[in-house]
């Protein structure tokens, strides 16, 4: 690859309606890599992505691009030992991101779960990077940094510009020219850590095919995983629980004997699955601005929301379930609809109670701590601190300030 073999990518792509052709994956991958090496400059990237935008994108297309930053991100993320690669790209619009919750409940059960995603795009939606200190998930921005946090919690999020400088290109392009390219398909395919289990969604009709054709792809090229894809609520990946969503699940089958020889050949298995709905008869008022804060998190997570009949209160119970089902069918093909869901909704019901035992617990020595206070300053002659005395009523009361919590 020199300067002019990056012409010729262009040209390509750009000889009119009966001359120009699509980029193979090599090609596709010899245009990022090309740019990276100094061999294009940022307007013939730019030209590239717009016309393969304005033509759409092919699978190939994509495929090379997701090699090219997967071949620009610190081969170390690799080492961190994810079983789970979780891209969150979208946001949401009028709602909180509650996968966050199912990766907590997946993360007691032994995954380890690496989200990413990017809160610098898309800034009116509601993105996991920006809820994550009110529920406890840690911020990682290397790989030593992830696989700590993994150690201990099972879960970790890295925002996008950590993982490869081409994230700044690639938005740096879109906010000069005003329109998307395949970058915010291919980012969603990139699994840096080189995950066996994948989640892929998309929103708009028809994505779910060539996010198919791109998981074979890189089956080939990159890194065997099975993946699961599907459209996701408001295009995060996360599950709508009031419609049905049909669940494609690729699964790599590596080694297979053809014409009674063995071979290293990868046959990629397709699953198509029918999730039903879980909430078809539930009115869709929504949301009020307190079930807006990343607080409501905290309430849901620990079922102590005031009026647990409220919409938002259903639909975020119910969207965490259903997402832990379709991952429990990604997890395991022996399971069927109807066992994931059992599992599932066990699994939130356990995990519920866990955390209102560990809140008991907390509570309990938070009051034997605020009244130890007290009886040391009482016996040294010194005037309660009115803090601690507040502390301590508030936590009598504190089911008494969650009223105003639930309201649509």
């Amino acid at each position: 690859m020199d300067a002019v073999g990056y012409k010729k990518l262009i040209q390509t792509l750009a000889r009119g309606k009966k001359g120009a052709a699509t980029l193979t994956v090599e090609q596709s991958y010899q245009l990022i890599r090309g740019y990276e090496l100094g061999y294009g400059s940022t307007s013939q990237l730019s030209a590239a992505l717009m016309l393969m935008r304005v033509r759409g994108e092919t699978a190939a297309e994509i495929a090379g691009v997701v090699l090219a930053i997967a071949d620009s991100i610190d081969t170390e993320w690799s080492a961190i030992g994810v079983t789970l690669d979780w891209p969150c790209y979208a946001g949401k619009r009028n709602q909180l991101p509650y996968l966050l919750l199912c990766a907590k409940v997946l993360a007691k059960q032994g995954h380890r779960i690496l989200l990413h995603g990017d809160n610098r795009q898309l800034t009116h939606r509601y993105h996991i990077g920006d809820m994550l200190g009110e529920i406890g998930i840690t911020q990682a921005s290397s790989p030593r940094e992830a696989k700590a946090a993994l150690d201990k919690q099972g879960v970790c999020y890295v925002n996008v510009d950590s993982l490869s400088p081409l994230a700044d290109v690639f938005n740096g392009i879109q906010q000069q020219m005003g329109v998307r390219s395949l970058y915010q398909t291919a980012i969603r395919c990139v699994n840096p850590a080189r995950a066996n289990l994948c989640i892929r969604s998309y929103f708009h009709s028809g994505l779910d095919t060539l996010h198919r054709a791109v998981a074979e792809l890189l089956n080939h090229h990159l890194f065997p995983s099975t993946t699961l894809i599907f459209k996701g609520y408001q295009g995060e990946s996360e599950l709508n629980p009031r419609c049905e969503t049909l669940l494609t699940i690729t699964e790599p089958t590596i080694n297979r004997r053809i014409d009674n020889q063995q071979t290293n050949h990868r046959q990629i298995n397709h699953r198509q699955i029918a999730l039903p709905t879980r909430l078809s008869m539930l009115v869709g008022k929504l949301p009020s601005p307190a079930q807006l804060a990343p607080s409501w998190l905290n309430y849901i997570e620990q079922a102590i929301e005031p009026n647990r009949d409220c919409n938002e209160s259903v639909r975020a119970q119910y969207a965490i379930v259903t997402t832990l089902t379709a991952i429990l069918l990604l997890q395991s093909s022996r399971l069927s609809v109807c066992e994931a869901m059992e599992k599932a909704d066990s699994l939130w019901r356990r995990y519920q109670h866990s955390q209102l035992n560990s809140q008991s617990q907390l509570n309990s020595q938070s009051k034997l701590n605020c009244q130890s206070q007290l009886n040391d300053q009482a016996g040294a002659g010194v005037m309660p601190d009115i803090y601690v005395r507040a502390l301590v009523n508030d936590k009598e009361q504190s089911s008494a300030q969650l009223e105003v919590k639930c309201g649509s």
